[in-house]
């Protein structure tokens, strides 16, 4: 159905009267709405932010998130291709041998995380949520894992951006702490 220019012009202006009478935020709403986000990363789009930050807020709310960095998973020079934020192509051990990292590339442009704790730390991270995020960015988790009972989690529907990308180079793993 096509309108005519008159109910177009009818249509727009019912619109600007709807955008007009609706309720504003306040700048408080506003500024409490932002003090609960993560802090945008340096690479990130603003859509990549909003994303990441409805997908961690499903998991827990971030005025309450407090968590202690436990190690960082470091990263041979071969698993990386001149300085490119590649994907690691093996498991990456962490740095204190208790924790492995593994990332797969899924269709639709989605990634794969998938964290094991090993050894000891097996019996001592049962059910423990853990958060990763890059070494140059501690405060800015990419995501978060709830390790089950054989101290084994994973995060399927990770976006395959840049900037998860380049957290990957040097993941670092925390313990959240509700």
């Amino acid at each position: 159905m096509t309108l005519s220019t008159k109910q177009s012009w009818q249509v727009a202006y019912q619109r600007l009267l709807f955008i007009e009478n609706e309720n504003k935020a306040s700048d408080a709403n506003v500024n409490r709405l932002l003090e609960s986000l993560p802090l945008r990363l340096e690479y990130e789009s603003y859509l990549e932010w909003i994303k990441r930050s409805i997908r961690l807020s499903n998991v827990i709310a971030f005025p309450k998130l407090k968590y202690r960095y436990l190690t960082v998973v470091q990263r041979k020079a071969a698993q990386t291709k001149d300085g490119l934020e590649t994907l690691p192509s093996t498991q990456l051990i962490s740095q204190d041998q208790q924790f492995r990292l593994t990332v797969t590339e899924l269709p639709n442009n989605k990634l794969k995380i998938k964290l094991e704790a090993l050894g000891l730390a097996s019996n001592k991270y049962v059910q423990a949520l853990l958060g990763i995020s890059g070494e140059g960015n501690k405060d800015d988790l990419i995501c978060i894992i709830r390790l089950n009972n054989d101290a084994e989690g994973e995060e399927s529907n990770m976006d395959n951006t840049v900037t998860i990308r380049q957290a990957l180079l040097r993941p670092v793993i925390s313990l959240i702490t509700e």
